[in-house]
């Protein structure tokens, strides 16, 4: 791969998602990458699994399925950061948990 994305965990639940957008690169390599990507983070126990994952940055929809098959099993809640509700995370995945789809978090 030609690491085009870079996917980090932060403080507070974040899941970081840099580089989307900078090439004009087609989904189809784009998912690989990001399925690499995030596959490596979990095996290598740098995602560290919990109540919430807060994702921040562009996704295209492709991308978004992926991170979606592979966080749900992880964490009780997902949550997608939508830059029009001024700094929310929209909760998109409940597996449980205090949390229910479409509540806004910080």
């Amino acid at each position: 791969m030609c690491a085009l994305i870079s996917i980090t965990q932060e403080p507070d639940n974040i899941l970081r998602i840099d580089g989307l957008g900078r090439e004009l690169v087609d989904n189809d390599a784009l998912v690989k990458e990001v399925t690499e990507t995030i596959t490596a983070l979990i095996d290598n126990d740098g995602l560290i699994s919990g109540e919430i994952i807060k994702v921040y940055g562009p996704l295209s929809v492709p991308i978004a399925f992926v991170l979606a098959h592979k966080l749900s099993p992880l964490f009780k809640t997902v949550a997608v950061y939508d830059p029009r509700l001024k700094n929310k995370y929209v909760v998109a995945i409940v597996n449980g948990g205090e949390y229910s789809v479409g509540d806004l978090v910080d």
